[in-house]
């Protein structure tokens, strides 16, 4: 997040709603990646994770 003010960011937002705020200010910058880039099951145990590979499946271990 580009740094806007120091106030409550709920300010920012509604500064930022309320045309308060110049356009071209950043709020926020997300990363260049596309949807679907990564793809298979949520697993959330490591064996399962392991599992999945045996099968020659795609799995996505989240913690």
């Amino acid at each position: 997040m580009t740094r806007l003010r120091q106030q409550p960011l709920g300010q920012d937002i509604q500064a930022l709603l309320q045309g308060a705020l110049p356009v071209d200010t950043n709020v926020s910058r997300g990363l260049p990646v596309s949807p679907g880039a990564i793809m298979g099951k949520i697993v959330f145990k490591a064996a399962d994770d392991e599992a999945w590979f045996k099968w020659g499946k795609n799995a996505i271990l989240a913690c």
